[in-house]
C-alpha cells in the first residue's frame, strides 16, 4: 500500500496550514476540491512531477478524511444540495492524527523532507509505468478514465457492503504490524464509499481508492472473514461496472 499517492498525501498533510488558503464562506464540493488541488500542485511543484501524478484520487481521499474529522462543516438542503465550510481549528488535530504514526512522515523527518521526497519522486519518475489492472486480477482497465454510473438500487447496496468492511477494519488494532496503515486503509475505504454514494464516478479514481484497497484486504486476510468479504465485494463491483460478466 505504499504507492506514490500515499507519499503525496503525507507531503500534503505535513505542509498543511490552518486556513489551507480556502475562503471562510460556504462552498460547493467542487470548489473545495479546486482549492485543495491548487495547494497540492504547489506542494509538489519543486519536485517536477506535477504532470506525472494524477492528484484527483489524492484530493478526493483528503477531502473525505477531512470531512470525517470535522475539518469541514456540512450544510445540506433538500433543494439546494450540500455546502461545506472550513473549520480552521480542526486542521491541527487532523494533521496530528494523520502524521502521528505515519511511517513516511517519520522517515521524512529523519532524513530531511526536501532530500527524502526528492529521492522518492526521482525514483518514481525513473520507474517504468505499467498498464493499470483492476483489483489485482490481471484485468486491464478498459477506458480507465470513463465514468461509471450505478443504479438507484446499487448505490445503497454497495454502500452497505462497504460500510460492513469499514466496520470490520475499524475493529482491527493494527494491519501488518505497520503503524498508520490501518488509518490509511480506512481513509481509502471511506473515500470509495463516498464515490459509491455519489452514484457516478471515474473508474480510474474508483480503482485507486476502493478496488485496490479491497484487493489488499482480500490477499492479506484471504483465510479470514474480512478477506472473504473484500473478495466478494470486488467480484460484485466488477460485475456492476462491466469489467467481468
Amino acid at each position: 500500500m505504499t504507492n506514490i499517492q500515499q507519499y503525496v498525501r503525507t507531503l500534503y498533510v505535513r505542509n498543511m496550514h490552518n486556513d489551507l488558503g480556502i475562503p471562510a464562506s460556504f462552498m460547493r464540493r467542487d470548489e473545495v476540491v479546486e482549492h485543495l488541488t491548487a495547494r497540492a500542485l504547489a506542494v509538489i511543484a519543486d519536485y517536477k512531477v506535477s504532470d506525472k501524478i494524477d492528484l484527483s484520487p489524492i484530493v478526493d481521499l483528503l477531502f473525505s478524511e477531512m470531512l470525517e474529522s470535522g475539518c469541514f462543516s456540512e450544510l445540506a438542503d433538500d433543494f439546494a444540495g450540500k455546502y461545506y465550510q472550513l473549520v480552521p481549528n480542526q486542521i491541527g488535530p487532523f494533521r496530528q492524527q494523520v502524521l502521528v504514526n505515519d511511517v513516511i512522515s517519520q522517515q521524512a523527518s529523519a532524513i530531511g523532507e526536501e532530500r527524502y521526497f526528492g529521492d522518492v519522486f526521482a525514483a518514481f519518475v525513473d520507474r517504468s509505468t505499467e498498464e493499470p489492472t483492476v483489483a489485482g486480477l490481471g484485468l486491464s482497465v478498459p477506458a480507465s478514465d470513463r465514468v461509471v454510473t450505478l443504479s438507484d438500487n446499487q448505490v445503497p447496496y454497495f454502500e452497505l457492503k462497504t460500510t460492513e468492511i469499514i466496520d470490520v477494519v475499524s475493529n482491527q488494532n493494527q494491519i501488518d504490524n505497520e503503524p498508520g496503515l490501518r488509518e490509511i486503509i480506512l481513509g481509502q475505504l471511506k473515500a470509495g464509499r463516498e464515490l459509491l454514494r455519489a452514484g457516478s464516478f471515474s473508474l480510474y479514481i474508483f480503482q485507486l481508492t476502493l478496488l485496490d484497497t479491497l484487493r489488499f484486504l482480500a490477499k492479506r486476510y484471504e483465510k479470514e472473514a474480512i478477506g472473504a468479504l473484500a473478495a466478494a465485494l470486488i467480484g460484485e463491483l466488477l460485475k456492476s461496472i462491466g469489467i467481468i460478466a
